[in-house]
């Protein structure tokens, strides 16, 4: 399924706390990317593409996969078409994908982990700054 920008642009509801989740704007080469996060649950939405738009890794995406023997569905339907998800693993991380939009949700805490398992095999001072500036958007809320 690909997404019309107009339906990129609308609001997702945070299937965990059911607020609307706020829209981060992160500054790339092209047009910026808006991401969602949910400031009660610390939970992040990446539509397909704009993770690996961000962190510069065409693999990003890519290596979101099952491990061996898995095929576990998230609880929650996919925030932004309703759709099932599924829990999958992007660099030894665990995080939940949509089987139809291809969007991938952060619960509170996996960021952190992707950041630490993405900057052992990267040096690229951008996607460093993203990380950091992310985290500095989450404290300055609190």
């Amino acid at each position: 399924m690909r997404l019309t920008k107009a339906q990129k642009l609308q609001l997702v509801i945070c299937p965990h706390c059911n607020i609307d989740m706020e829209r981060l704007e992160i500054e790339v080469p092209g047009p910026n990317v808006f991401i969602d996060y949910c400031p009660k649950c610390n939970s992040y939405w990446f539509d397909k593409g704009e993770f690996r738009k961000i962190v510069k890794d065409r693999l990003a995406e890519k290596n979101v996969g099952k491990q061996e023997g898995m095929n576990e569905w998230v609880k929650f339907g996919c925030p932004r078409c309703g759709e099932n998800m599924r829990m999958k693993f992007m660099y030894n991380v665990e995080v939940d994908q949509c089987d139809e939009c291809g969007g991938i949700w952060l619960d509170d805490g996996e960021l952190l982990q992707l950041k630490e398992k993405y900057l052992e095999r990267i040096q690229d001072k951008h996607t460093r700054g993203f990380f950091n500036k992310l985290y500095t958007l989450k404290m300055d809320r609190k």
